[in-house]
This record gives C-alpha cells, sequence and structure tokens, in this order.
C-alpha cells in the first residue's frame, strides 16, 4: 500500500505550490515587460514557463490525492 501524508503537510505542500505559482506569474511579467528581450526569446521563456506550470499541476493532483 501506498503510504500517504498527514492533511497538515498536504495543506503545507499546496500553499507552498500556490506560493511558487505565483512567484512564477510575477516572474513572467517581469520579464514581458524587460524591453531587452526579443520576440523569439520571450517565446522560449513563455514555452518553458508553461512546462513549469504543467508540472506543477501535476505535482499539486499527486500531493492532494496521496
Amino acid at each position: 500500500m501506498k503510504p500517504t501524508i498527514s492533511d497538515e503537510k498536504r495543506q503545507l505542500l499546496l500553499d507552498l505550490l500556490e506560493n511558487i505559482e505565483e512567484q512564477i506569474g510575477c516572474l513572467s511579467c517581469n520579464i514581458e515587460e524587460n524591453q531587452n528581450i526579443n520576440d523569439a526569446e520571450w517565446r522560449t521563456y513563455e514555452e518553458e514557463i508553461k512546462k513549469l506550470n504543467l508540472v506543477l499541476g501535476e505535482l499539486k493532483s499527486e500531493i492532494y490525492f496521496s
């Protein structure tokens, strides 16, 4: 049987992941506002941010259901 985590630890992990998501959103806005980044560089950053958000979403689901 797969071990589970306590509700307290689960909530702490979910809160931390939400904080990370907020920080990524702020970083995304800061990168977009930076005038020194060309369109190709921005698309690269945007793609990486999307991938990171997908991984965080999967991790949140795994933690929530553990």
